[in-house]
């Protein structure tokens, strides 16, 4: 009995040893890096866009600055010759108007796949200024700010239950949605978390159910979207695909 009892003791700590060193998931770059301007930045005409990002289906990149009213500053849709998904380089001038001394913008830089549906998307906020001189803000955390544990990208699933893990770190108040995205881009399933997440160097782990009904296998987008609580306009957005069965 001692035996036994000592026996069951040793696999008590092994499993605690294992445990312990088991290494914590790092985060992986973003698909979308914004060098400059970062949020922060003051910036007058014309505006300097530094980014690497990772194409789209076709090689589609998007960029929208917005202004606080609603006017659209600048806007351009690129089409990339890349080969593999390889990451390309922006860095291009805009040429951009401000109503009035100063006004706040978000730039935001996206890309979508073959039916539409994003894929990833990134923002800054800004201050646009018809006069003075452009100061940059220094890019802070290029890391993406998911980590999707489950389900795995082009993981079967049946049974109309997703069971999500992940984390989650945000640099600003935000507000998590949760999304299965259909290849019409109707929502299939959706839940927006409750609690409005703040700025944190940490991550929060994250456990949510989505139910689904399909009627045949489907390719749906999973997608994980930071929204600003104010304007509910997409802070950052991140998406795989899996396939649904009944």
């Amino acid at each position: 009995m001692r035996l036994r009892g000592l026996h069951a003791l040793l696999l008590l700590l092994l499993s605690a040893l294992t445990l312990a060193a088991s290494p914590t998931p790092v985060p992986n770059d973003a698909l979308i890096k914004i060098y400059a301007p970062s949020s922060g930045s003051m910036v007058t005409n014309p505006l300097r866009v530094l980014a690497s990002v990772s194409p789209g289906a076709g090689g589609n990149v998007s960029l929208r600055l917005t202004s606080e009213t609603g006017r659209i500053v600048a806007s351009r849709d690129w089409i990339f010759n890349t080969v593999g998904g390889k990451r390309i380089t922006i860095d291009q001038n805009f040429p951009i108007t401000v109503d009035g001394v100063a006004e706040a913008a978000r730039m935001q830089i996206f890309t979508r796949d073959s039916e539409g549906r994003l894929i990833a998307l990134s923002s800054e906020d800004l201050l646009l200024l018809s006069i003075g001189k452009t100061k940059l803000i220094e890019a802070g955390d290029l890391l993406e700010p998911f980590q999707l544990f489950h389900p795995i990208a082009d993981e079967t699933i049946r049974h109309g239950i997703v069971e999500v893990e992940m984390n989650v770190r945000v640099r600003q108040p935000s507000l998590l949605v949760i999304e299965l995205v259909g290849p019409d881009r109707s929502v299939i399933s959706g839940k927006q978390l409750p609690q409005v997440f703040q700025a944190a160097r940490e991550f929060t782990p994250i456990t949510a159910t989505l139910q689904y009904q399909v009627n045949q296998k489907t390719r749906a987008r999973l997608t994980l979207r930071l929204i600003d609580p104010q304007t509910k306009e997409n802070l950052a957005v991140f998406s795989q695909v899996v396939n649904l069965y009944p």
